[in-house]
């Protein structure tokens, strides 16, 4: 909760459309918010001289009755940079309850690219804006209205500043059911996270709390025929011969007639950048005959073996109703 609840609770009974608005955003609103409630320029200027708003940030006030909060720090910074922005890192640590973080300096992260530096509200807390890419916008979700990073991407964020604690937040992700060991390995084997920093120690940080140990390749392509066996599907060619315009390469498992090859890839395939770039190349070649490729990694057979199933089952099932000639 923030400061002066019963003051909150007074706003959002108040027939005034932005008061309500503030209510429910820790007695913070924005400029565009204010205008977009009827308020006119001069309206938002009297209500700051009066001294029934302050502004605290440039295009963002806050209600005078609302005394400061940590929350509302919070608030200020993401009305400051509006949608496609996210309370991250160590400030998202802090919101989702774990412990030994806190709520000081603020750091948020955005796809926006037009706003200044970090900034520092009339409290003295500062502001650290953090330049994110659009894989960010997957992973806002909300608290109590205010966008945040999901866990897995907090995780990911205080593994990328080599947080002392990154460990424990993984420990208490899982403890509170907030994560699962299989989300977090999905989300870490993302193509676009290689070369990403806190890739590495999040990796790391998993191994060691994963029951099993990693499988070699050979055993995960083991592992992959098993799970095609038990889901009854046909059989798939083992180490199946293709020949490219610069060699002959040998797909892991295949279905030479419905044009469908299965690589699978350790959980490290994304932090070797050669040989990823290769398979890579090997896959944009094979594609160019018309094989579709899919690679499936360690965490996806282990934690999402009825998806790969079914992607294999759709993918035979549709070239049974459509046949193209075969490929060797």
């Amino acid at each position: 909760m923030c400061l002066d609840s019963d003051t909150l609770i007074a706003m959002a009974q108040h027939k005034n459309g932005w008061l309500k608005i503030a209510a429910g955003q820790c007695g913070l609103i924005s400029f565009e918010q204010l205008l977009a409630s009827g308020l006119t320029k001069s309206s938002i200027h009297r209500l700051v001289a009066s001294g029934v708003l302050e502004r605290v940030l440039p295009r963002v006030y806050r209600v005078t009755a609302v005394g400061p909060s940590k929350l509302n720090c919070l608030w200020a910074a993401y009305l400051y940079l509006g949608d496609n922005s996210a309370i991250s890192h160590t400030t998202s640590a802090w919101r989702w309850g774990f412990d030994g973080f806190s709520a000081q300096p603020v750091h948020i992260g955005t796809t926006d690219r037009r706003n200044g530096s970090g900034i520092m509200l009339p409290d003295g807390t500062p502001i650290i804006i953090h330049r994110v890419d659009r894989h960010l916008r997957a992973e806002i979700v909300l608290i109590e209205g205010l966008a945040v990073t999901s866990v897995r991407r907090t995780v990911l964020d205080v593994c990328s500043k080599k947080h002392p604690r990154a460990g424990k937040v993984i420990d208490a992700a899982l403890r509170k059911n907030l994560s699962s060991i299989g989300d977090l390995w999905l989300y870490l084997e993302q193509e676009w996270m290689r070369g990403r920093r806190g890739v590495r120690i999040m990796r790391d940080l998993l191994v060691g709390r994963t029951p099993g140990r990693a499988p070699s390749d050979s055993d995960l392509e083991l592992d992959a025929r098993t799970l095609i066996d038990s889901a009854n599907l046909p059989p798939p060619h083992h180490q199946w011969p293709v020949a490219l315009p610069f060699a002959t390469v040998h797909v892991d498992l295949a279905y030479p007639e419905a044009m469908l090859a299965l690589e699978v890839d350790s959980y490290s395939w994304h932090l070797d950048q050669e040989s990823f770039e290769k398979d890579r190349e090997r896959d944009i070649e094979l594609q160019a005959l018309g094989w579709t490729v899919y690679r499936l990694t360690w965490a996806m057979i282990r934690f999402q073996p009825d998806r790969i199933s079914d992607l294999i089952r759709r993918h035979l099932q549709k070239h049974a109703s459509h046949p193209t000639s075969s490929a060797g």
